[in-house]
């Protein structure tokens, strides 16, 4: 089947499936590094707020045979029923910019892969990425229980800056004082990371070859866009100063940074090319930061393209 036919069949088998009361269809989403995705949009009647569930994903699970088409609707039933809202979003609110701006944040990508992206939204040019803006919907508006203790949000497009009536500058200025407050960062050594995951997958562990690493992981609570804790005021200079070193940054993902002193590398040409490799063949596109490391002077308290 191809994907056409594919997404053609999805639609007509939950549209009857869910009846008159919901209104099904497709937009194409441009995501994060020019990634294009087919959204399903599923609005039921008396909801003015839907999740988008990527039918791209749910066609490569019918291509590789994980699952039958019948399977693949009720895993897009279940997640819209995991993913959906209870109430009407309180649009009237979101009009308003007194109540919006303590939960205005910010992510990180990159800037020269989604120049289109940045046509749309406003953005702060960051060395070579690119500081963009979310409303963090609030918890206690997040109804479903799937939702408790999760996040969800807008982004945030040049036409919300008319409507508020501000500008770059000021939504730069409150996601500087609410990201770092609503997403704390958090350092771990990898030996830790690597510990949990090789015992969760019963792997056999040697404690000692990993306890002389010193490579941290820097990311925030959520693990959600964790990236963007490079940005937090004093926290590479924070990192630099446990070492008593300059750092050398590596752009694992969106959602987390690497870090290490810079006496523990030899290559900076090897580490290039191992972020290249990394991203080419283990990261999603769309959570793909930078192909190159960064380093952190303590003494100039700067980043920089390494």
């Amino acid at each position: 089947m191809t994907y056409d036919t594919f997404k053609q069949e999805i639609l007509a088998q939950l549209q009857n499936l869910m009846g008159s009361n919901f209104d099904i269809s497709t937009k194409e989403i441009l995501k994060n590094n020019n990634l294009r995705l087919d959204g399903l949009i599923m609005s039921q009647s008396g909801l003015n707020i839907s999740p988008t569930i990527y039918l791209n994903y749910y066609y490569d699970l019918y291509e590789q045979n994980v699952y039958d088409f019948d399977e693949i609707v009720n895993q897009i039933v279940s997640c819209y029923e995991q993913n959906k809202m209870d109430k009407d979003f309180d649009i009237d609110s979101f009009t308003d910019y007194n109540q919006v701006k303590d939960h205005i944040v910010y992510r990180l990508i990159n800037l020269n892969q989604n120049q289109e992206l940045l046509e749309r939204i406003p953005f702060v040019p960051y060395l070579d990425l690119a500081i963009i803006f979310y409303y963090s919907i609030p918890e206690n508006d997040l109804t479903s229980d799937y939702f408790h203790g999760a996040t969800a949000s807008i982004q945030i497009n040049n036409e919300h800056l008319d409507m508020w009536n501000v500008t770059v500058k000021d939504i730069y200025t409150q996601a500087k004082r609410n990201t770092h407050k609503m997403f704390p960062a958090v350092v771990k050594p990898i030996a830790e990371v690597l510990k949990k995951f090789l015992t969760d997958n019963n792997c056999e562990i040697d404690y000692d070859s990993l306890e002389p690493l010193k490579l941290f992981v820097l990311s925030n609570s959520t693990k959600c866009h964790g990236a963007t804790a490079l940005l937090y005021n004093n926290q590479l200079q924070k990192c630099a100063d446990e070492l008593d070193q300059d750092l050398i940054i590596i752009p694992s993902s969106i959602h987390e940074i690497l870090y290490l002193p810079v006496s523990a590398v030899d290559d900076m040409d090897y580490v290039t090319q191992m972020i290249q490799s990394v991203n080419e063949s283990e990261v999603s596109v769309d959570e793909i930061l930078s192909d190159h490391p960064y380093l952190y002077s303590r003494e100039s308290h700067k980043l920089v393209c390494a």
